[in-house]
């Protein structure tokens, strides 16, 4: 789905979840890691506090495509985060790395 968006052109993919306090740390890795690997801004709400009997991760967060966090929430507070992003930097890390290129998207499943 990542990838299908990042051949379609997107410029940022909004990520909605409630990831379990117990994986903190996978749910920001691979935020930054699909904003790396398809080049686009990832904004991304994940839910905080406790559903059912589990704890949710909190960490919202809004990704550059380089994969650096911009702004991002901690574990426990339920904010608001606002930021500005350049969809320009989009096209300008695609230009300085243009992975997009080496893709063999003929091999891909026809749904891509």
């Amino acid at each position: 789905m990542f990838r299908k968006y990042a051949l379609l052109e997107a410029s940022c993919l909004l990520n909605v979840s409630q990831w379990g306090y117990k994986r903190t740390e996978h749910w920001r890795t691979l935020l930054r890691a699909r904003a790396i690997e398809n080049q686009y801004f990832v904004a991304a709400v994940n839910a905080c506090g406790l559903i059912n009997q589990d704890t949710l991760a909190g960490y919202s967060a809004i990704i550059n495509p380089w994969g650096e966090p911009m702004i991002e929430a901690n574990a426990s507070d339920e904010v608001l985060l606002t930021t500005r992003i350049d969809l320009e930097q989009v096209a300008q890390v695609r230009k300085m790395v243009p992975a997009q290129e080496d893709g063999r998207t003929d091999l891909y499943r026809t749904w891509l």
